[in-house]
């Protein structure tokens, strides 16, 4: 059963790939709508990597109430599931601003005509592997016949990035060892009591779970690193039209400073310590392309 579900999400990406590709490269500028941000009585607010209405509240609920304060409008929380839930969200119009990571960004784009307004860098967003230091393996190389636990199915760092990791490596992460999806939390743990051989996900989390942990790095060394990965980006729905847009990308530059310290400032949103809000540069998320297309899944397009 366990096989069945991993086959069935990797089928579902790979069919969001052959439909991102185009409509990544060729989708058709959203329509004007007259709307303001003075005519919507609240807003509703998304992040796609986070499960569930109380986590949101836990990590975000004290960005959630400075943007209110920024905006000038109530915002309520849209608790999603899944990335396709908050693409959904946008195509029926139930949701109004969505914080996507880079590979939902990407995915998202295949199915809704989203209005990227601006980008939150991740200055320490790398994907990372580590292991026990008891193990023996020092390499990717002797990953090799191993169990490695990653994040999710689509995740950015915690699979994008780490399978990178494998490939540049020479192993091939469907027959030359084991990939086991365990969330967040789950993965580390699992590797912390020895369940598998390997942990692959973000360097962030990595160092938050051992940093409030009685161990340390050294007992559990990354033995390898990728490059630093894009950016977050928050997306308006292109139904409110591209006033309401540039309107809430306007107040937000503008107090930046504040809502970077108010996202910042619980454990769960480590990742964005330091962080900074830039300009959208769709180039940059060309690289999701080159991951996805790294697993093999274009070897039947013509």
């Amino acid at each position: 059963m366990m096989k069945r579900r991993h086959a069935i999400a990797y089928i579902g990406l790979f069919f969001l790939w052959l439909t991102g590709c185009t409509l990544f490269k060729r989708r058709s500028p959203p329509q004007s709508n007259p709307a303001t941000l003075h005519e919507l009585n609240r807003l509703r607010f998304a992040v796609t990597d986070v499960q569930g209405e109380e986590q949101l509240k836990r990590d975000y609920e004290q960005f959630r109430q400075l943007l209110e304060e920024v905006l000038e409008k109530k915002i309520d929380f849209v608790p999603v599931q899944h990335y396709t839930d908050a693409a959904i969200a946008l195509q029926l119009n139930k949701v109004d601003l969505v914080l996507a990571g880079p590979s939902e960004y990407f995915l998202i784009s295949t199915r809704s005509r989203e209005l990227p307004i601006l980008s939150i860098t991740r200055p320490n967003y790398y994907s990372a592997i580590a292991v026990a230091a008891v193990s023996g393996i020092k390499s990717l190389s002797d990953l090799k016949g191993k169990t490695i636990a990653m994040v999710k199915v689509g995740s950015t760092s915690g699979h994008l990035g780490t399978t990178k990791l494998l490939l540049d490596a020479g192993l091939n992460p469907k027959s030359d060892c084991k990939i086991v999806m365990l969330g967040r939390e789950g993965s580390l743990e699992a590797l912390k009591n020895g369940e598998v051989d390997a942990w692959g996900g973000s360097l962030t989390d990595y160092q938050t779970f051992f940093n409030s942990e009685e161990f340390s790095e050294t007992d559990f060394p990354i033995i390898a690193r990728g490059e630093l990965l894009p950016d977050d980006i928050f997306l308006v729905n292109q139904q409110l039209g591209e006033e309401f847009a540039r309107e809430i990308k306007t107040r937000m530059f503008d107090a930046q400073d504040k809502l970077l310290t108010a996202i910042a400032a619980t454990e769960g949103n480590q990742k964005y310590r330091n962080s900074r809000f830039v300009e959208f540069d769709a180039s940059q998320y060309e690289a999701i392309v080159h991951l996805y297309h790294n697993f093999g899944y274009t070897d039947s397009l013509p």
